[in-house]
């Protein structure tokens, strides 16, 4: 009995140096877990401004800073829009799209409503599908024929994205765009083509929207 007694007395100082053993372990070790598991959105800002420019504007640009606008009157309609606007009867797919958001109905009836607002292609804009879109940003690579710019997407984190050059791309601000210049562009979403692209400048905005 005494010799049982002995043996479960020894298992007991052992379970307890082993536990605090093992505590002091933990919390001499606690900054190394800490740092393990890192907060995954402080590393996510940490790495962003790494790699954005200071002097560059990152966003995606809303669409009344680069699409003009027009109030629907009385005897409009697409095919006059399309015609007076755009300068030709065929480029009305271009207007359904850009607004298609705002009023689904137009897929289906064509039919305008006087006092709609609709938003129309830039008056410089090569026929495109009629998904306009731009963004803000820097580019960070070059060639004949693409530039590489880095913007953000909806939540703010880094998209990098190519972008296609056309013969008939506008140039607002400058003759030529290369690496590293802050830009501004306008592009179809459909094949990446750039519409118009520009200098940043808070004092300007070269793609001039405005109301019809």
């Amino acid at each position: 009995m005494q010799k049982g007694f002995l043996t479960f007395q020894i298992l007991i100082v052992i379970s307890f140096l082993v536990l605090v053993l093992g505590i002091g372990y933990l919390v001499g070790n606690k900054s190394a877990i800490k740092y393990e598991f890192p907060n995954s959105s402080v590393e996510r800002a940490i790495s962003q401004s790494n790699i954005f420019k200071n002097d560059c504007n990152y966003k995606i640009l809303k669409p009344a800073e680069y699409l003009p606008t027009y109030m629907v009157q009385k005897g409009d309609s697409l095919l006059r829009l399309s015609t007076v606007f755009l300068g030709s009867s065929s480029r009305i797919n271009e207007i359904v799209n850009l607004n298609i958001e705002y009023y689904p109905n137009l897929r289906d009836d064509y039919e305008l409503e006087i006092g709609q607002i609709l938003y129309l292609p830039p008056k410089f804009a090569f026929p495109s599908s009629g998904y306009i879109w731009g963004y803000s940003g820097e580019i960070i690579d070059e060639a004949d024929d693409f530039w590489e710019i880095r913007t953000v997407n909806i939540d703010k984190d880094p998209l990098d994205t190519k972008f296609y050059k056309k013969s008939e791309t506008k140039y607002f601000g400058k003759d030529a765009f290369r690496k590293n210049d802050c830009v501004s562009i306008i592009f179809d979403g459909e094949d990446n083509s750039v519409i118009a692209i520009s200098v940043q400048d808070p004092q300007i905005n070269y793609f001039e929207p405005s109301t019809k």
